[in-house]
């Protein structure tokens, strides 16, 4: 979950280490209740805040890429302008 260990996960969602490893297992059913989701939604805000390690990993763009992307932005934009 998010890079997120199952410890975390049961910390913020007021709940035990095996329960969530239950719900994360595809060999259990289980799948938790309304207010285990209810209160992990509430909080994970700050679960992702508190995390070690970077989740989504986002490639640099070359800055001529978006100066051209802008430019024909611009273009588009003008030729739609009201007169």
């Amino acid at each position: 979950m998010f890079n997120l260990g199952p410890t975390a996960v049961a910390k913020a969602g007021g709940v035990s280490q095996p329960y969530v490893s239950r719900i994360l297992s595809d060999a259990d059913s289980f799948v938790g209740n309304q207010a285990f989701y209810r209160r992990l939604e509430s909080r994970l805000g700050c679960l992702i805040e508190s995390r070690t390690a970077q989740f989504f990993r986002v490639s640099p763009t070359p800055v001529r890429c978006i100066e051209g992307a802008a430019q024909e932005a611009a273009s588009i934009t003008e030729n739609y302008a009201d007169p």
